[in-house]
């Protein structure tokens, strides 16, 4: 096929991650070449109706990026939508204890953000800064990359309740998305 499929999974920094790879995508391969889920629709039946409105995109794609941020609530969610976008590259943002409750425990939220390293078929990205994460890929065969962001790296930040704006690597960002969490 002509496209890659790049999953993104964690705890948290899921849509900040995928805006600002989609952002350096479009700028290197073209706006009609990526194909992301907006917002955060991120779980299985949002992400499989994107599929299906966009099979002519897949059918006709000669190179391109489909970019998916998969969010879930429970294990198993993440394998299931897997099975169906087959992922080449995966993207961990990090693993935390959001959702605890629903997930019962942290063993089971660390599980449940693996499954996305289990199902892809090429490269594993993850934040070398994370605890669970550098652990985890200690303990498994699946190789996964190190990756981490050096605030160095990031100028020009600007936050409000609307939007968070910044530089970097020497592109501008602006992420639609609340500045709380920073």
């Amino acid at each position: 096929s002509g496209f890659k499929v790049i999953g993104i999974t964690g705890s948290y920094g899921k849509s900040s991650t995928k805006e600002i790879l989609v952002k350096f995508l479009q700028d290197k391969f073209s706006r009609e070449n990526i194909l992301f889920n907006p917002a955060n629709f991120n779980n299985e039946i949002a992400i499989a109706r994107l599929v299906i409105k966009n099979k002519k995109w897949f059918k006709e794609i000669k190179k391109g990026f489909f970019v998916v941020e998969i969010g879930a609530y429970r294990t198993g969610e993440i394998r299931d939508v897997c099975h169906f976008i087959n992922p080449n590259f995966g993207i961990i943002t990090g693993i935390g204890n959001q959702h605890l409750s629903l997930f019962g425990s942290q063993e089971k939220i660390t599980k449940a953000k693996f499954e996305l390293a289990e199902k892809c078929s090429e490269q594993v990205f993850f934040d070398e800064d994370n605890f669970f994460l550098r652990n985890i890929f200690k303990n498994k065969k699946i190789k996964g990359r190190m990756q981490g962001v050096d605030s160095k790296e990031i100028s020009n930040l600007e936050i409000s309740l609307e939007k968070s704006s910044f530089v970097f690597h020497g592109k501008a960002f602006d992420l639609f998305l609340s500045g709380e969490f920073w």
